[in-house]
């Protein structure tokens, strides 16, 4: 057997992470996507191209927080 001892200051704190995820395993991706061409960003897209980002990520991000929310 072989022992032997280290003289190290161990920190005073340790850092915490904090990772959110989706939970892409309940995903329903024919679901997501019926709802995708239900919204009006679909039907009716918007012609200013600032509109068109803005309604792109606010439809995509809304649909994705309800088929795939976000866990800490």
């Amino acid at each position: 057997m072989i022992v032997g001892h280290i003289d190290m200051a161990l920190p005073a704190q340790y850092d915490t992470v904090t990772r959110r995820t989706r939970c892409w395993r309940s995903f329903d991706v024919d679901s997501f996507l019926r709802e995708v061409s239900d919204s009006p960003f679909v039907r009716t897209p918007p012609t200013d191209i600032d509109e068109l980002f803005t309604g792109y990520f606010s439809t995509f991000s809304s649909l994705l927080d309800l088929h795939a929310p976000v866990r800490l």
